[in-house]
């Protein structure tokens, strides 16, 4: 019970911050400045994909079931430095030849301390040993001190860049915390181990991130063809989103532990995808029927709150992939059944795409890509001996 409240605090933290900083940031910042945030975060979406290469998600089972945590902390955090040296090399790249104003290469710039700050958060410590309640207090303490500062910085600069600036200087003053909680006095960077696990890691990183790799570009795509409008309906659409996957997440954090380490688990949970099921339909129609009046009394932007109810669409979805990635594939290593299922659902997606064009408006790919990813899942879960 009390991790379970401690992953509640955790993730309601995150995203109430992010919503926080939102909600200022709409009403104190230019619709231009805020559009362009949101261009650099797309673009720094793919160093942190390469970066977290899996490993927050593998990290987690390896450190559950490890009986070396030294040797295990030390593979995992010099894979995710290597990681970190090829996305500056990216970035490097991506801001030699991309034509984007300067502001949003200036954001990126200042946003590649989260790529730094991803390479290094032991969170999969935290989750691997299931002691959630100091990650917890850190997070809480990083997030509440982030608010403070955040706040009155974008109501006296009004300028966007204090977005990012505060986003890494907290991160890594979270994470500085949570390293010495961390009973490791000392690390060795180490090139061998580094470069194993990276080779290991490599069929666990097209199993569980080819779909998630997808979600980057389709976020880049919606970019690329939306105007101001619909570019902020998607970013709201997205943050709307993290609130309602909340329970969905913390409930697999519970999960993937918990099933790796007991094998003998071998049914999948009815009862959570019976809460999903009544969960999304709840949360789509409220979305549906108020969710317009709610857009214009607290932001008054113009949002599209269509958009928003077709991507609420996928909750369910997302829940039933996260139930049964937590529960089987992941903790049995269903390596070749979680690539297959990532490529169908990504190409699918983009052969829809690419077939309808504009026709498909920017929503309906992103509830595409996890329904196809369902039922892939369910097809290996049902045939499973």
């Amino acid at each position: 019970m009390k991790n379970s409240i401690s992953l509640i605090v955790v993730n309601a933290v995150q995203i109430l911050s992010i919503f926080v900083v939102y909600f200022f940031a709409m009403h104190f910042l230019e619709v231009d400045d805020y559009v362009g945030y949101i261009k650099a975060s797309a673009v720094i979406a793919i160093p942190i994909m390469v970066v977290n290469y899996g490993l927050n998600e593998s990290g987690i089972k390896d450190i559950a079931s490890s009986e070396d945590l030294l040797m295990t902390v030390v593979s995992i955090l010099s894979a995710r430095l290597i990681l970190l040296f090829l996305s500056a090399v990216f970035v490097a790249l991506y801001l030699v030849v991309s034509s984007v104003d300067e502001l949003v290469k200036n954001l990126v710039i200042i946003g590649f301390g989260l790529v730094l700050n991803e390479a290094i958060v032991p969170v999969w410590y935290f989750y691997g040993l299931r002691i959630y309640s100091s990650y917890a207090r850190i997070i809480l303490f990083q997030k509440t001190v982030h608010l403070l500062i955040v706040i009155p910085s974008i109501l006296l600069l009004k300028s966007v860049l204090v977005i990012p600036v505060l986003n890494v200087l907290t991160s890594l003053v979270g994470t500085f915390f949570l390293w010495r909680l961390l009973p490791i006095n000392t690390f060795a960077f180490s090139w061998v181990y580094g470069a194993r696990k990276i080779k290991e890691n490599v069929s666990f990183f097209l199993q569980g991130n080819v779909y998630k790799k997808s979600f980057v570009l389709l976020r880049l795509y919606v970019i690329s063809k939306g105007n101001d409008i619909q570019t902020l309906s998607y970013d709201f659409g997205e943050k709307i989103l993290g609130i309602l996957k909340l329970p969905i997440t913390i409930q697999s954090q519970i999960n993937l532990p918990k099933y790796s380490v007991n094998l003998l688990l071998n049914k999948l949970p009815i009862i959570q995808v019976v809460y999903l099921i009544i969960y999304s339909l709840i949360v789509t129609l409220s979305i549906y029927f108020f969710g317009q009046d709610v857009v214009e009394v607290i932001l008054d932007n113009g949002v599209e709150i269509k958009g928003v109810v077709l991507m609420s669409g996928a909750v369910l979805f997302t829940g039933v992939n996260a139930v049964i990635m937590s529960t089987y594939l992941l903790p049995r290593s269903k390596k070749t059944e979680l690539l297959i299922a990532s490529v169908i659902a990504s190409v699918g997606t983009f052969l829809v795409i690419l077939l309808f064009g504009d026709s498909m408006g920017i929503y309906i790919p992103y509830v595409l890509l996890e329904f196809l990813l369902m039922l892939v899942y369910l097809h290996y879960y049902a045939a499973k001996k």
